[in-house]
């Protein structure tokens, strides 16, 4: 737009103008001025956007106070939040190494999603003179006590430098424009600064340029103006306006007139509807003195049609904005105005402080009401005190005493109790009660007034405590965490609450740690790191993070705790946490990253989580599983205090001998202060041992007395032969047990070889668990196996699990143990223990068997721990080859591979004998299995290959293993491109199987599966689809319709059908499919058998929108597009799985770039000529004669063909003849047909209809002889030549019809 050419609608088209206010210094009526122009454009029924990028000082709101849902902002996100949550994104896209070319793609989808304002507006409450016109509000951020320190620290230099704030800037732009307004007005700082330039540089058309009469407010302001002009190039209109104009010196306002012209001479744009004299004049805002007091519009202030110069200035600067010259202000009904200049003139009255008297256990109570009464004007604060200020005599402050059964006997109610008599309050401060719980309490506070909430879900405990703090004509307003900003009820859940028990007792920890740990991770805001609890074993850390969950979770909405004594125990956990959240599938390789993507901010995600790592061991193994992220709160307990500047740390100390002496009476009530003091006395006070001791103490029978001298002497004695402490206390405690039940100490030997997590109850109760901790088989030995482990639960050596069916022990506990044996006798045990889960593991018939898979993810738990990978039995290599399987079948494959890799180099320098070499090729039938999955094809060939040569001379052509090494090798080799080679090992590996295993064995259905897709790859479609139905009526026999197989087989039987032209059968099956997949709790969206469904579907309807005659043109766009929707979500979710090379992610992306061409979207970084050269140069790096790489250049070439550029025939023809020299054994195939179809429109394009006619001939016989003429491409073809009626599918220009190449199933 030139600088002398009128904007907004008159310019015409969708584009909004986009328009910067802005003045050199504060205080000229800059954001008044705006307030009021928008209000005009607004009732002449324009739609306009305002934003408030005056972040140092905002205001713009209070304008438009009335009719704003959140008047104060304390609840509305904006600018503020805009940046900063763009800013964090790139950098964590930055951590990601990614290569450039899917870097600028990821950049570029940040810039989309980040520059969308429309989540953080807020439409005005008012019904405009014209009903076109609105106003919408994007405010400069969240008005909370923190927003001041936002923005001070936010570092505009670093986010341009290091943030692509340039970037965004251009993007926000773009968006702007395009978004559905006429005018965007936005109110900038003042002076000269990054966030200012940003405002008048980067972002507008029009500038206007505010300034009152002083030297330094014109010079400044024309300085600005000039620079703007030059550095635009004249691009954006600046228009100057004079501005609180005192106007009772006529002779001094009219030299400074003169001097602003003169300085503004060359800086401003020509003006559109007047002289430049006359603008100057009529623009010119006037002082109103009547205006001055209150943030008021001129509609509003003034009466209808009375008089105004600055009325009249206001529309003189609407007008030359729009280029509207009869742009004026509509009246305002006279009962509308008196009512809200009342709201204009509002000014609230100043309230009483509310100070509240609480417990530390009711922090998160105290929280909640203090949020509460703040978003509702209410001062409130914490009594930091005992009470003893209630004597003071100041009036203005109401005591809030939070009354639970903790505060009943606080020294904080007796503090205020001394200023109170029965009779009420005596000149003092108003002391008012909140009832917590139902509790007895002395009589002056009995009968005080108050809330009681301990009844009351949120909303009504919400009204009650606003009912009484505000006036009665007040309506309450609730404290919304729409921006996840402050704490919430105390009485919510978490969604998800992933959490050990909680204790059912009292806390018998430090008050002062708690509240540390709650002021570092403020409720509802970002934390300024992770927290870490740190101490040594048995100082209660966790005790303190479970007390930390047991009183604030309701601030979160989901709670997850894991251990990470190492890194593969926490990833086994976010994996975990990601499949719940739905950001990735378990099986994802890519689970964390998607779950990071997720919580940083990337894709959306929850609002607050809390994550708490236990026992981490040192800040290098978790650092890269750590999140930053402003919803995420991190709580860590470690026994290493090195965590320098990654975390705030909380040292958590041993109780002193007083505290000591009051924790063990309270667990042991029956101790006297004296005994207790003895057993104190005896060593370190670690609330672990002190918990033994008392555990001890509650078991025994004998007297209090007996029993503290006996356990005193037992500790002493060992003590004396050099034990430690820690040790002697362990011993002195399970002394007993071990005679009373010794499959307790058994058990607890047990755990020393199993993972820190634990054991199941399920494997504990495994018949080889039984007879290893020496107990009888079935319901005697499950009942003495209940008995041991009572003993342990009792005398504090063990613990259940989170979910009540596990049995754990702490470090410390476990360290004791295992400090009591020698090597010799560890090393048995873990031997023993191994042989165990050797016999827990599924037979080998049963290793693909879904109902076995809680087994194998028990057992994953303990390769580790148990020491497994260098043990040589067989028995526990036969299970850790099955436990490489399972994890590939559950596609955890980098897991898989890592276990498959660190196996392989061990056996390999210990194969032994032929049961070990067996078992050696088994396992690297798995790790090429893991290869094929991954799409790593060569890699999986060569392994295989040879593994399957060996296995043939161990096993013979029908051995079991050999023939499960030969399943795997058709997909190799038609992943190679060599589809007559698979066929030929598919049909001999599925007839060798059949014949010894029957035909519905698992195995031979794999088989047969595998033989239908390389029917179809060697261009047999109905022999193929006879296969694939055969398959799936056998799985439906075995397995049921709904099995993950069965479907799997059905989606192979949809697309076929689609290949024989039987569409409507294809749709009507995958549509069944996908219904059953979305509502199927173990599939879902983002299972694999879900989005394979879904790319055929999405070609079934492209194929339909094509071919199809019968359709209208927008039922073809409307299924392609929905087809379009398909692919992309399938796209993301296996870039996801596998990353973005991954073989399913490129096939989707050629069914989307298909759907992109159709839909007309060809160019640009996301359209269809981008994406298909991508997927070009994704399977040239298979080969340049590959299969693939020829389908590629056949659909490139159709999209060339449409964006009319030269090359499109050439291409065409060189996968054309790849494609015949790749599938030369069939002259017919389906894909050399349908490339010569394309072809021949290439030919038509080129001006060579003689060879494009000779071309359609041959295609015409080809697709007759394979499908008949009846068939939709045979129909197509026939049109072409003139033999039938044009077929009326989805025709180019030149009246011919073109639909890509699928890329055939591996």
């Amino acid at each position: 737009m030139s600088s002398a050419e009128p904007s907004g609608s008159i310019r015409g088209g969708n584009q909004a103008t986009v328009v910067t206010f802005y003045s050199y210094k504060g205080g000229v009526g800059r954001t008044m001025a705006l307030a009021n122009v928008a209000w005009l454009l607004a009732d002449a029924g324009r739609r306009v956007l305002v934003v408030d990028w005056d972040l140092e000082s905002p205001g713009l709101h209070r304008y438009l106070r009335p009719f704003l849902r959140n008047p104060e902002l304390t609840d509305s996100t904006g600018v503020v939040e805009m940046v900063q949550d763009y800013g964090r994104a790139v950098e964590a896209l930055a951590a990601e190494n990614l290569p450039d070319a899917e870097k600028d793609t990821r950049l570029a989808e940040l810039l989309e999603r980040h520059t969308q304002v429309g989540m953080h507006t807020d439409s005005l409450s008012y019904r405009f003179a014209r009903p076109t016109g609105r106003i919408d509000f994007l405010g400069p951020g969240c008005q909370d006590g923190l927003y001041g320190r936002r923005v001070a620290t936010f570092d505009w230099a670093r986010f341009y430098q290091e943030q692509s704030g340039r970037l965004f800037a251009e993007a926000l732009r773009e968006s702007l424009r395009t978004a559905d307004y006429d005018y965007v007005l936005i109110d900038s700082r003042t002076g000269h600064s990054d966030n200012a330039s940003l405002c008048t540089l980067l972002l507008p058309d029009v500038v206007v340029v505010g300034f009152n009469f002083s030297n330094q407010s014109i010079e400044g302001s024309a300085a600005v103006a000039r620079q703007v002009r030059e550095q635009s190039g004249s691009r954006i209109r600046v228009l100057p306006v004079p501005m609180r104009v005192d106007r009772s010196h006529p002779e001094q306002a009219e030299r400074r007139r003169s001097r602003a012209r003169d300085q503004f001479a060359g800086a401003a744009s020509p003006i559109l509807l007047t002289g430049e004299e006359q603008y100057w004049r009529e623009v010119e805002v006037a002082h109103l003195p009547n205006v001055a007091y209150e943030e008021v519009l001129i509609p509003f202030a003034l009466q209808n049609y009375e008089p105004s110069l600055q009325k009249q200035a206001y529309e003189r600067l609407g007008r030359e904005i729009t280029g509207d010259a009869d742009l004026r202000f509509a009246p305002v009904a006279a009962d509308v105005r008196e009512n809200l200049v009342e709201a204009f003139a509002e000014v609230p009255a100043a309230s009483r402080v509310v100070r509240l008297v609480f417990e530390p256990q009711e922090r998160r109570w105290a929280d909640w009401i203090r949020a509460e009464l703040f978003a509702n004007g209410v001062m409130c604060e914490f009594d930091r005190g005992s009470g003893e200020r209630a004597c003071r005599g100041d009036t203005t402050v109401t005591y809030l005493v939070l009354m639970s059964s903790v505060m009943v006997g606080s020294p904080r109610l007796t503090g205020l109790m001394a200023h109170l008599n029965p009779d009420g309050l005596i000149g003092r401060p108003k002391v008012d009660v909140a009832w917590l719980e139902d509790v007895e309490v002395h009589p002056p506070f009995r009968d005080r007034p108050g809330p009681r909430l301990h009844t009351l879900e949120e909303g009504p405990a919400r009204n009650a405590l606003l009912t009484h703090f505000l006036p009665g004509d007040r309506r309450g307003v609730p404290w919304a965490d729409r921006s996840g900003h402050g704490p919430r009820f105390p009485g919510r859940h978490p969604q998800i609450s992933h959490v050990p028990p909680l204790r059912q007792g009292e806390f018998l920890g430090r008050e002062d740690c708690l509240q540390e740990v709650r002021n570092a991770l403020p409720p509802g805001q970002a934390a300024r790191k992770p927290v870490v609890l740190h101490g040594p074993p048995g100082v209660g850390k966790r005790t303190y993070a479970l007390e930390y969950l047991n009183r604030f979770r309701a601030d979160y909405d989901i709670v997850w705790w894991m251990p990470a004594d190492s890194s593969e125990s926490v990833v086994r956990e976010l994996v975990t946490l990601s499949a719940q959240l739905g950001a990735s599938r378990r099986s994802s390789p890519r689970a964390v990253d998607a779950l990071r993507e997720l919580l940083e901010g990337r894709h959306g995600g929850p609002e607050r989580l809390l994550l708490v790592y236990e026992d981490a061991r040192h800040p290098d193994e978790i650092e890269s599983l750590l999140f930053n992220s402003n919803q995420v709160h991190v709580l860590i307990t470690s026994e290493n205090p090195e965590w320098g500047t990654l975390a705030h740390p909380i040292c958590i100390e041993p109780p002193t001998a007083e505290e000591a002496v009051r924790y063990l009476r309270r667990k042991a009530p029956q101790l006297t202060p004296e005994l207790a003091a003895q057993l104190v006395g005896l060593g370190e006070t670690l609330p672990q041992l002190l918990d033994q001791m008392a555990a001890y103490l509650q078991s025994t029978a004998r007297p209090p007395e007996a029993a503290v001298a006996e356990f005193v002497q037992g500790v002493g004695n060992r003590q004396a032969v050099g034990q430690e402490f820690a040790s002697a206390v362990w011993q002195s405690v399970v002394e007993d047990l071990g005679k009373e039940r010794p499959a307790s100490l058994d058990l607890l030997r047990m755990l020393t070889a199993l993972s820190p997590e634990g054991a199941s109850w399920d494997l504990l109760e495994s018949p080889a668990a039984l007879e290893f901790l020496g107990l009888p088989e079935g319901a005697e030995g499950r009942y003495q196996l209940g008995f041991a482990a009572r003993g342990l639960l009792s005398r504090s050596q063990a613990r259940r699990g989170q979910d009540g069916k596990r049995l754990t022990a702490s470090r410390m506990i476990l360290a004791a143990q295992l400090g009591e044996l020698e090597p010799a006798e560890a090393a048995e045990i873990a031997a023993g223990v191994r042989r165990v889960l050797a016999a827990y593991a599924p037979p080998d018939d049963r290793v693909d068997d879904q109902d076995m898979y809680p087994r194998y993810a028990e057992l994953d738990l303990h390769v580790e721990a148990s020491g497994a990978v260098t043990d040589d039995s067989p028995e526990v290599r036969r299970w850790l080859v099955n436990q490489v399987r399972y994890r590939r079948r559950t596609q955890c494959l980098e897991a898989a591979f890592t276990l498959a890799r660190r196996l392989e180099e061990t056996w390999t320098a210990s194969s032994g004998d032929d049961e070990r070499l067996l078992l050696l090729l088994r396992l690297r039938v798995e790790l090429a299995n893991i290869h094929t999955d991954a799409g790593r094809y060569p890699e999986a060939n060569r392994i295989n290959g040879a593994a399957l040569e060996e296995l043939r001379r161990l096993q013979d052509l029908d051995g079991e293993f050999t023939l499960r090494s030969a399943l795997g090798r058709g997909g190799e080799l038609r992943a190679l491109g060599r589809p007559q080679d698979a066929l030929a090992e598919d049909q001999s590996t599925r007839d060798i199987l059949c014949s010894k295993y029957g035909p519905e064995n698992h195995f031979t259905l794999m088989a047969g599966s595998n033989l239908g897709l390389s029917l179809d790859m060697v261009g047999l479609p109905n022999d193929s689809l006879e296969q694939h139905q055969e398959v799936h009526e056998q799985r439906v026999r075995v397995l049921g319709e709904q099995h993950e197989l069965t479907l799997r087989s059905s989606v192979h039987v949809a697309g076929r059908l689609r290949e024989m032209g039987r569409y409507d059968d294809s749709l009507t099956r995958l549509q069944e499919i996908y219904r059953l997949t979305q509502t199927n709790e173990e599939l879902g969206w983002t299972h694999m058998t879900t989005l394979l469904t879904a790319c055929s579907l999405a070609s079934t309807l492209r194929h339909i929108a094509t071919l199809s005659p019968a359709l209208s043109s927008q039922t073809r766009k409307a299924k392609v597009d929905s087809a379009r929707m398909l692919n992309a979500r399938a796209r993301d979710a296996f870039v996801v799985y596998g990353g973005p090379r991954h073989p399913e992610a490129l096939i989707a992306g050629v069914g989307l770039a298909a759907d992109l061409r159709f839909l007309g979207r060809i160019d640009g970084p996301h359209g269809a000529r981008a994406l298909a050269e991508e997927n070009l140069a994704a399977f040239r790096e298979w080969g340049e004669d590959h299969l693939f790489t020829r389908i590629c250049e056949v659909n490139l070439a159709l999209v060339l063909r449409d964006a009319e550029d030269e090359t499109a025939a050439e291409l065409s023809e060189r996968g054309l003849r790849g494609l015949k020299e790749n599938l030369y054994v069939d002259p017919h195939h389906p894909l050399i047909l349908t490339a010569s179809l394309c072809h021949a429109n290439m030919l038509v394009f080129a001006g060579d209809s003689r060879a494009a006619r000779e071309l359609d001939e041959v295609t015409h016989r080809g697709l007759l002889e394979k499908f008949g003429p009846d068939h939709p491409l045979t129909q197509t073809v026939a049109a072409h030549l003139g033999l039938r009626a044009d077929a009326g599918g989805h025709a180019g220009p030149d009246n011919r019809i073109s639909i890509e190449l699928d890329v055939p199933k591996i």
